[in-house]
């Protein structure tokens, strides 16, 4: 839910950067991937710790 609401408001922003400073639309595209790899990778570490204490439980 939280991402969702990042990532609206990162595309409701990039009208916006791009009017004032020219900022290339190429740039959110890649912040978004960040995210969401940022996101995923975080899901999977969780993933692999309630594995881990499960085999040594």
């Amino acid at each position: 839910m939280i991402a969702a609401l990042f990532f609206g408001a990162l595309e409701s922003g990039t009208i916006y950067m791009r009017l004032k400073s020219g900022t290339p639309a190429g740039l959110v595209s890649a912040m978004e991937g960040l995210v969401l790899l940022f996101f995923l990778s975080a899901a999977v570490a969780t993933r692999l710790q309630i594995v881990r204490r499960e085999v040594h439980a």
